[in-house]
């Protein structure tokens, strides 16, 4: 194949008035490890050509030897490239807000699912016939997310995320890596140090071919001077007491005091119906802080054990509806997670990813409730009245709204069978959900959703 040197550029990530930015793809591998080495252009890669700026599309050759120095330059001929078409799902984690809606705002359809990996997780038996079978880009913020949550992917939705934290953690951010499946379909993760990046990455692969098999970066003859790096940003200070320690970057010692208060004050209310909560917990819980992100987003890793948010400080400049009561109920529901993962493991039978998303979210807004009381929940998610219509029509199969429609499904039972109820059915050994709800209620699926209905035709509108 003929070598070819590329004209061209493209304006990505900071927004300057006068200037445009030269950009070359470049690969990147483990710290210190990147070699510079020509690679052969597809014939049919177009670029936006400028007049005055020129390009030439390079990829650093991946390598483990050591010591880096005694790395020499070699030729790579890229046998596959890949741009921007077909079918496309994005698969984000938290803090993608602008990255995930970057490529509706330029006209490119995708389905999108996310907000962070475990809500992801929890989501894809429920979308995985479309994810399937489309082209799938992972978008991964490291400074919102830890990396180390990839390793959780669900075994039998693996074949839209083939990486290993080994392998992702080798390579020097930010990066891309696609690989092809055996249907020929795109299986792509990037990962970055902020939303900005992963926006850049994908006006790349919008605007021209990237290499398949390599792992690419985006590379500036002209760059802005700007505060932090990969290491600011994965700094984190820690302060913990016997329950709970709290990670986050440097300059939010207030927000992380702050949720250690408010983390200790939920445990202490949800002790009073789960009195073994740390022994179930099984460890210190973490509270994970990020200094960027959705601050609607939150998520829980019960492995770890750990819960993640966005600092306090940085949502109350979104809106003053994230306030104390806000993360209070949030830290509540995000245990919940936690909790229901750890009793399914704990008394066997059916296990949490078995349960239906509104009873999984369900569980977390039930604590919520039960954390912030009925008077207060109700003033701040007066909105997840117009589920009840649906539910009322056509039972649990008409919710759509899984936070809402779960929500009124636990208050139901929490109202109709009490709190122990609620509980003893995720500590239930039946091996199926609806097992569990009929042995600890005495009522069949269809009694209970028949009763379910009958109760909430009683709430005012």
């Amino acid at each position: 194949m003929k070598q070819k040197r590329v004209k061209g550029w493209i304006l990505v990530g900071v927004k300057f008035s006068t200037m445009l930015v030269a950009l070359s793809i470049i690969s990147c591998s483990s710290p210190g490890t990147n070699k510079e080495v020509t690679v052969t252009s597809p014939p049919e890669t177009t670029i936006v050509t400028s007049p005055s700026v020129t390009n030439k599309i390079t990829v650093t050759v991946p390598s483990t030897e050591t010591p880096p120095e005694t790395v020499t330059p070699g030729t790579l001929v890229a046998s596959d490239w890949w741009k921007l078409t077909g079918s496309l799902y994005l698969l984000t984690s938290q803090g993608t807000s602008g990255s995930g809606n970057y490529l509706q705002s330029v006209g490119v359809k995708a389905g999108l699912l996310g907000g962070g990996m475990y809500y992801i997780f929890s989501r894809l038996s429920t979308y995985w016939s479309g994810i399937q079978q489309a082209n799938t880009i992972i978008l991964f913020n490291a400074s919102a997310e830890s990396v180390m949550n990839i390793s959780d992917w669900p075994t039998q939705y693996r074949e839209v995320c083939p990486f290993t934290t080994e392998e992702l953690t080798g390579i020097n951010l930010p990066f891309a890596l696609l690989k092809r499946d055996n249907n020929g379909l795109i299986r792509a993760i990037v990962v970055a140090t902020s939303d900005g990046e992963l926006t850049s990455f994908l006006s790349v692969m919008k605007d021209q071919q990237v290499p398949v098999n390599v792992a690419w970066t985006l590379s500036y003859s002209i760059i802005a001077a700007g505060k932090g790096g990969v290491t600011a940003l994965n700094k984190k200070i820690e302060i913990s007491d016997t329950n709970f320690c709290v990670a986050y970057p440097e300059g939010y010692d207030t927000d992380a005091s702050n949720m250690l208060t408010w983390a200790n004050q939920v445990a202490g209310k949800l002790q009073n119906w789960f009195p073994d909560l740390f022994v179930v917990i099984g460890s210190r819980l973490t509270i994970e802080i990020a200094s960027t992100g959705d601050p609607s987003h939150a998520s829980a890793d019960p492995t770890r054990p750990s819960i993640s948010f966005v600092a306090p400080s940085v949502a109350a400049k979104a809106s003053s509806y994230y306030d104390a009561d806000w993360y209070a109920g949030n830290i509540a529901h995000e245990i919940g997670h936690v909790i229901l993962d750890r009793y399914r493991k704990l008394f066997g039978g059916y296990q949490r990813a078995d349960c239906p998303n509104w009873f999984d979210e369900g569980f977390g807004e039930y604590l919520r409730l039960l954390v912030i009381g009925e008077q207060k929940f109700n003033e701040k998610y007066g909105r997840y009245k117009s589920e009840i219509p649906a539910i009322i029509a056509n039972g649990t199969s008409g919710i759509s709204d899984v936070y809402a429609g779960g929500a009124w499904v636990l208050r139901f039972m929490g109202a109709a069978f009490g709190t122990k109820t609620v509980i003893a059915v995720t500590t239930s050994t039946q091996g199926t959900f609806w097992g569990a709800v009929t042995e600890k209620t005495n009522l069949t699926q269809a009694q209970f959703e028949e009763q379910l209905k009958l109760w909430l035709k009683t709430i005012p509108p």
